[in-house]
This record gives structure tokens, sequence and C-alpha cells, in this order.
């Protein structure tokens, strides 16, 4: 029965897109960036981050964001903000993120999460410094993109053993 899981979890994921998150090493405080049904575990909190990168360089990487979560009897809400700086490349997502609990057994949940919102991205390159300062095939002006981004996530865990299965970006279209 597990192969069969895994094997139809494995096929799903080829129909799904990836996702461009800022990177980060503290995901285990962080899960419901990923996973929207991860809210049960570390609920209720609230993180408010900030890395800056490299200091002291130019136009270094800079990421700052808050996080919050609330759970209540079989369901749980999330919400989450980033804004990543990286050159002339900006980033700004907002999700709202819903999860419920399914108890299978004493020991066994099964927990399902949707999260919804937007992801805006905008390029400036007015802000190269380019080595040929007329290169035509830079164009002089500013662009941007507003996605609304969908997720679904799902995390089985019993006493002895967790598994997150996350199915990010299913609605992305691009």
């Amino acid at each position: 029965m597990r192969a069969y899981i895994f094997l139809l979890l494995s096929l799903c994921s080829f129909l799904t897109f990836s996702q461009n998150l800022p990177k980060f090493s503290d995901y285990d405080l962080n899960k419901n960036i990923i996973n929207p049904a991860a809210i049960f575990e570390n609920s209720p909190t609230v993180n408010i981050f900030y890395r800056n990168q490299w200091l002291g360089c130019e136009d270094a990487p800079v990421s700052m964001g808050l996080n919050a979560t609330y759970k209540t009897g079989n369901s749980a809400f999330g919400t989450f903000f980033m804004s990543d700086r990286a050159g002339v490349f900006n980033q700004n997502i907002f999700h709202v993120n819903y999860a419920y609990s399914l108890q299978i057994s004493y020991e066994t949940f099964l927990n399902f999460g949707l999260s919804g919102g937007f992801n805006m991205y905008q390029i400036n390159f007015q802000e190269l410094n380019l080595y040929e300062p007329n290169d035509p095939f830079v164009p002089d002006m500013q662009s941007s993109a507003f996605l609304p981004d969908f997720n679904f996530g799902a995390v089985f865990t019993n006493i002895k053993t967790a598994s997150d299965f996350a199915f990010t970006s299913l609605a992305r279209r691009y």
C-alpha cells in the first residue's frame, strides 16, 4: 500500500510547478512556508526574520518576513509575508493558510492544508551597471509581474514517525 501511495505522489509531482522562495536554513521554524499542512507542528507562533547576506557588499541579498500561525480544535490558520531583494531583483510574497487535522487512530493524524496568495516579482534594469551603457539587449525600464499562487500540502504524523508530502503551486500558471 505504501508503494502505491509513493508512486501516486511521485506521478503527481510531474504535474506541478516548482517554487521560487528565498532560501533559508531555518525551515524547521517556518515549515508552513513550504507546506501549509505543517501549521499544526508548532502553533501558535509568531516569527519575524531578517537576513542580510554578504555584509559590506553593495546590493547583497536581503530577506525579511513575518510568519504567524494559530490552531483551534481541528483547524489551524496562518499567514506569512516575505520580502526578498537581491541586486536588481525584488520579490514580495503574501499567503494565507488553512489546515485541517483528521485523527485516523489514537496515535496517527493526517493534516491537509491549503494556501493562497500572491507573488510579486520586479526587475529594475535601470539599476544595472553595464559594461556597455547603450546595450540594445537590456531594456531601459522596470519589469514586474503579479502572480496568484495556490498550494496544497499534507502531513502524515505518527507518534514514532512523521512524513511531509507537499504539492506546491498547483494553480500557478505563467
